[in-house]
């Protein structure tokens, strides 16, 4: 069976595992050092001893020099009692180590001895005069580092002598070196254990937090967004994409929503009216030729339900940004004059005059909506245009955008609806009766945002009604 661990445990197991790696290597390299620092001390300690044993035996060659002529036997005699009152002297000495001196002549054979911790004896290295020799001695009972140094022992006569120490006196410093080492490095795997899980939890808040609010979020509260931690790193640009898939997610299901409230507003009383309309039909047990006129009205009623579903749909899709603008560079005046003449029949069949008045200019459109937002502009002021009177599309620049006009010379628009008639379904009570679907205006104000201008509804100060809708300007290369 896989076992998943948490980010939290991975990220724990990982940082002990690091720590308890970096703590062992650092006790290693210190028990190394120590281990040759310890060395080093007694290669130092016996190199002195050897030193000093060295000018002691230098001062004892030295004074027979001074003696008369006398016999082989004497001389040694004097030699023994000299190197046995050096010995002496050397006994309860302040010393890190323990030691054991062994004094020989050029045969190898003991003139004297300190003690015998240690058995020194042995063939004699090869040495010129002066030199020495340190060795690490294993085999012969406890192992032991020896100097072995050749000497004068007077006029005519060569020695040498050893001095060793035992390699046991170095583990006491050890032991209590190792000993303190693992109290130091316990206290700081728990020192920085702690810390280092702390810092894990601290770290790990912000991912803590995020889910949090996340389990929080239902279809009722879709408008809540994840708090974005600090900074500038994966952590915060994960929280960046989530909040963007949440407005996507809000924006989908305002949508639907939508969607089904306007079907539902639109289409119940429609079919109502189509449902009683048969109905009574068939309980009058109507003629062949209303039953021929009953058929035509409802064809003419689903016409007009199709039509408004083909409307809300597409006011329901520039809302949710579903269809994305494919904007390009769009020549204001020949997209308006082009527009106008696909129109004729519409100005035709009032006698109206198309009047397009502007300076060259270029906006970042979309074509396909560009004509949309016009035609319907132009469908309501159609609607309340005088016969013969013009109908005026104005356009001028506005800073980095392009302002454009569309006014009639109808009747002026109410003040309390300047505002309203943007708003979905809304059709005023100044028209009598009220005409169209109430959406027209609707779309013109979702495409006019989708672009990223801004529309409004005012009445000139000349008369009549006008419209003004903004794009952003395009600056012609020169």
């Amino acid at each position: 069976m896989t076992v998943r661990l948490s980010i939290t445990t991975k990220l724990s197991l990982a940082f002990l595992g690091l720590l308890v790696l970096v703590l062992g290597l650092l006790g290693t390299v210190s028990t190394l050092w120590f281990v040759h620092q310890q060395s080093l001390n007694l290669d130092q300690f016996l190199d002195a001893e050897q030193r000093a044993v060295a000018n002691r035996l230098e001062g004892i060659a030295e004074s027979f020099r001074f003696l008369g002529r006398v016999s082989s036997a004497e001389v040694d005699e004097a030699l023994r009692r000299s190197l046995r009152d050096m010995l002496s002297s050397r006994i309860n000495r302040p010393i890190p180590y323990k030691t054991t001196l062994l004094i020989v002549d050029a045969q190898g054979l003991p003139l004297a001895e300190s003690n015998h911790a240690l058995d020194l004896t042995g063939p004699l290295p090869a040495l010129a005069p002066g030199e020495t020799r340190i060795d690490d001695v294993r085999g012969r009972g406890p192992a032991y580092r020896v100097v072995t140094a050749s000497v004068s022992l007077g006029p005519g006569r060569l020695g040498a002598f050893r001095i060793g120490c035992l390699l046991s006196s170095l583990d006491a410093p050890l032991q209590s070196f190792l000993v303190s080492l693992l109290v130091a490095l316990g206290g700081s795997l728990v020192l920085f254990s702690g810390l280092g899980l702390g810092l894990i939890r601290l770290t790990l808040r912000p991912v803590r937090s995020m889910v949090l609010v996340a389990s929080q979020i239902s279809e009722q509260n879709l408008g809540t967004r994840i708090p974005l931690p600090p900074g500038d790193d994966n952590l915060s640009r994960l929280a960046r994409t989530l909040n963007s898939l949440l407005a996507r997610l809000e924006t989908d299901y305002q949508f639907q929503e939508r969607l089904v409230s306007d079907l539902t507003h639109q289409l119940k009383t429609p079919l109502t009216i189509l449902r009683g309309r048969n109905e009574l039909a068939l309980n009058r047990h109507e003629s062949a030729q209303g039953l021929e006129e009953l058929v035509e009205d409802n064809l003419s009623d689903i016409d007009g339900l199709v039509n408004l579903l083909n409307t809300l749909l597409e006011l329901a899709r520039y809302d949710s940004r579903i269809d994305k603008l494919k904007t390009a560079h769009v020549d204001l005046g020949a997209l308006v004059a082009q527009l106008g003449e696909d129109l004729e029949p519409l100005w035709l069949s009032k006698n109206l005059q198309f009047v397009p008045q502007g300076d060259p200019a270029v906006v970042q459109a979309d074509a396909e909506g560009l004509r949309q937002i016009l035609t319907n502009l132009y469908d309501n002021c159609w609607k309340f245009s005088p016969v013969g009177s013009p109908i005026v599309t104005s356009w001028r620049p506005l800073d980095s955008w392009v302002e454009v006009v569309v006014s009639n010379q109808g009747p002026p628009i109410p003040d309390d609806d300047l505002e309203k008639i943007f708003k979905r379904f809304y059709r005023s009570a100044a028209v009598d009766p009220p005409s169209g679907s109430g959406l027209g205006l609707s779309i013109v104000r979702s495409l006019v945002e989708l672009h990223g201008g801004s529309v409004r509804a005012f009445n000139p100060p000349g008369g009549g009604a006008a419209f003004a809708f903004t794009l952003l300007r395009v600056e012609p290369v020169s």
